[in-house]
């Protein structure tokens, strides 16, 4: 995510902080009004003004960017009601909400779910400007599924996007796996012991990515299906790209090996997309 893991929510009063991109708060509050689609002007304005308040508050954290400024606010050390004095957070949710969106913080899926975000798929959506992922919507909303399951469609993706730090031109059939299990796990910390905590995340995009062809054909149809297969080997992963060049195929297989011990599942799925 871009910040150590030795890194504290430290603030510095008075010690203005270093950022190593040209976007400033006004800047980014702009854009966060601008990719309130929906909202009514006043309401479009609060955007802007919430996300310049948790930029203000960021600013007097450690750190050179605004990804490693934000570190506490993305690991879940300060949230949006942490930050508010009436402990509502009604001040400061579209802030942090907006600055996920448009990725000046990447939050762990735990902290994105504990936010329990209103609006967070059309904003993100907004905020990408991908004609591949508008394309994706436009599939959830006429696939033959209930409103629900087109509404979790797409805050499946957007999350498994946000947090990841991916493209939808890269979103793999491994990565929506990794994001499935991750979100139980999220689930299981925020509702323990409930019955809706052990249930995978995932289906109904699953199916709109496999029914519009977004997956490989090979790719079981169903999530179910492919929870029942299990974790893919690095072979299946780098054969999917249909590789017809032996010598190269072999290069990408002992790099993947060599790098195995210090990788996890997003990277694999990505990496053997983007190669």
């Amino acid at each position: 995510m871009g910040c150590s893991t030795d890194h504290t929510a430290r603030r510095a009063p008075g010690r203005p902080a270093r950022r190593g991109s040209s976007a400033t708060p006004q800047l980014i509050g702009h854009l966060a009004h601008d990719v309130s689609p929906d909202a009514a002007a006043p309401t479009a304005a609060q955007h802007r003004a919430s996300t310049r308040r948790v930029l203000a508050y960021l600013g007097g954290f450690e750190g050179s960017t605004w990804q490693q400024l934000g570190c506490p606010l993305g690991r879940g050390e300060i949230t949006a009601t942490g930050l508010d004095p009436n402990r509502t957070g009604q001040k400061y949710s579209a802030g942090v909400r907006a600055l996920f969106c448009l990725r000046v913080v990447q939050p762990t899926l735990l902290v994105v779910k504990k936010h329990n975000f209103n609006g967070f798929a059309d904003q993100f959506i907004a905020a990408r400007n991908d004609p591949l992922l508008e394309k994706y919507a436009a599939q959830v909303a006429h696939h033959d599924f209930s409103c629900p399951h087109k509404r979790q469609a797409l805050f499946d993706v957007c999350y498994l996007l946000a947090v990841q730090g991916v493209g939808f031109v890269v979103l793999t059939p491994a990565a929506l796996l990794h994001h499935a299990h991750e979100s139980r796990t999220a689930k299981a910390a925020l509702r323990p012991g409930k019955k809706d905590a052990n249930v995978f995340a995932g289906h109904a995009a699953w199916n709109v990515l496999h029914a519009m062809g977004h997956f490989p054909p090979s790719t079981p149809a169903t999530l179910r299906q492919a929870l029942h297969r299990g974790q893919l080997t690095l072979d299946e992963l780098v054969d999917r790209r249909t590789i017809r060049n032996q010598g190269l195929r072999r290069l990408l297989l002992d790099y993947f090996t060599a790098a195995s011990p210090t990788l996890t599942t997003p990277p694999w799925s990505t990496w053997s997309a983007t190669l």
